[in-house]
């Protein structure tokens, strides 16, 4: 853990809280500590810090701070490759189609299976 008294910070990051604890938990599983300055705060009452409440800045050791640059960019290289995944865009496609067709059936129990009909015919 960083010393509270250690003043050599340096930013690495600066982004939405919680893509910052994200990272701050996967550069702590790759031997780097890092602080959020305004962390107890920003749990607390989001608020109190005024415009971008949920935007925080992320600081490591200034001698590890390009070491800690470098490991994130990695992060979120692996993290864009992941989403890019054709296995997942075709498990999503099929998660979208149950969740139309439980609405569909919802929508036909409550209003009556005429009505329903003439919604879909309306949508295509």
């Amino acid at each position: 853990m960083i010393d509270p008294g250690y003043t050599e910070l340096e930013s690495v990051f600066e982004g939405e809280i919680g893509e910052a604890t994200v990272l701050r938990a996967s550069l702590r599983a790759a031997g780097f500590e890092t602080v959020v300055p305004s962390e107890n705060i920003k749990v607390t009452d989001p608020f109190v810090t005024g415009a971008g409440a949920l935007y925080v800045s992320l600081r490591a050791r200034r001698d590890e701070a390009e070491q800690v640059r470098a490991v994130i960019a990695e992060l979120r290289a692996r993290a864009a490759a992941e989403e890019d995944d054709p296995v997942d865009r075709e498990l999503l496609h099929r998660a979208r189609r149950r969740i139309r067709l439980g609405w569909i059936v919802v929508l036909a129990i409550l209003l009556g299976f005429p009505t329903v009909i003439l919604v879909i015919l309306a949508g295509t």
